[in-house]
This record gives structure tokens, C-alpha cells and sequence, in this order.
């Protein structure tokens, strides 16, 4: 199945894991928060370990496939989106640096363009998250094996089926 935009990819990946079990409560990761860039309009999270575990997995194995490599010794994986990138903040045991990815500490791996893995690095030198309000808005909801928040009141560069979708969510 392929993705025709990043916030595609997002919405299928919460839409597919509606029937996941939550994990046991826990908030986003203050060392992969100080990642997300200021300008992030889309906050979006994975728990890999646990949904790989999931028998609910099976259900959405498809979407997986195309995930890049350096991915797989990921333990959880945060999507920032900001309207015109898309920013993989993957925490889990990086050794050494994968191919297409940087690794930022041997725990967190960033992958995406330049200017996104620039403004994220820059921001995990300041110690603190670029988007506190979407941080505190996953609050309720980082437990999920899969989650997603929008924020702000900037509409996403959305047209026809996939703007009435954005709609319904605001409702």
C-alpha cells in the first residue's frame, strides 16, 4: 500500500491501530520530547516492542513494510510533521549509525531531511521540547500502542476527502 502524503501515513497508522491494547501508561519520553522541533504541527507515536508483541500486529504488518532498516532495532518511534516534513525520532539501542539515519545519542536515531534532523538536534541541545502543548496534549493518549495529537489552529495543507477528514476531528 502506498502513501500519497506524510499525514496519510499518519492517519493510517492510528486509524490501524484502533483495536491495539494500550500498554501500561506512560507519557512521552522527556529525552525523545527535547527532539520535537518548534514548528511541529503533528505529534504522532509507536510503541514497536509492544505492538510487535500485539496479536493485533498481523492487522497492520502491511503499513510496516515500509519503514526503512536502521527502524527495526527501534523500541518506539515518534512522527513530527510540520506541514512540509516529516521527522522519525526512534528510541531503542543504535550502536552505530544506520544508513539514512543520525544517530543523536546511542539510544535515539533521527531520520528525515536535513533541515528537519538540523532543527532537531538543535533543539535536543536546548534540553526541552519545542512543543510543550502537544506534549502535554499525548499525555492522555501516549499509553496507546498507536497515537496521534494535531495542535495549533493553523489548517494542515489538506484538500478534498482528506480536509473534510480534518473536519470530523475538530468536531
Amino acid at each position: 500500500m502506498a502513501f500519497s502524503s506524510p499525514i496519510a501515513l499518519i492517519i493510517a497508522l492510528a486509524l490501524g491501530g484502533v483495536a491495539c491494547r494500550p500498554q501500561s501508561p506512560t507519557a512521552v519520553k522527556a529525552e525523545l520530547a527535547a527532539c520535537i522541533p518548534p514548528d511541529t504541527l503533528v505529534l504522532a507515536g509507536i510503541h514497536l516492542d509492544s505492538l510487535r508483541a500485539s496479536p493485533s500486529f498481523q492487522n497492520v504488518a502491511a503499513v510496516w513494510m515500509p519503514l526503512p532498516e536502521p527502524l527495526r532495532n527501534a523500541s518506539s518511534l515518534l512522527v513530527a510533521y510540520n506541514g512540509k516534513e516529516m521527522l522519525l525520532i526512534a528510541s531503542g539501542q543504535f550502536p552505530t549509525a544506520q544508513a539514512g539515519t543520525v544517530r543523536l545519542t546511542p539510544e535515539i536515531a533521527l531520520a528525515g531531511t536535513a533541515s528537519a534532523v538540523g532543527a532537531a538536534t538543535a533543539q535536543h541541545a536546548s534540553g526541552r521540547t519545542g512543543v510543550p502543548s502537544l506534549v502535554a496534549k499525548a499525555a492522555p493518549v501516549a499509553s496507546q500502542q498507536i497515537w496521534a495529537i494535531v495542535g495549533g489552529e493553523a489548517p494542515l495543507p489538506l484538500s478534498g476527502n482528506r480536509a473534510n477528514f480534518l473536519r470530523l476531528l475538530r468536531l
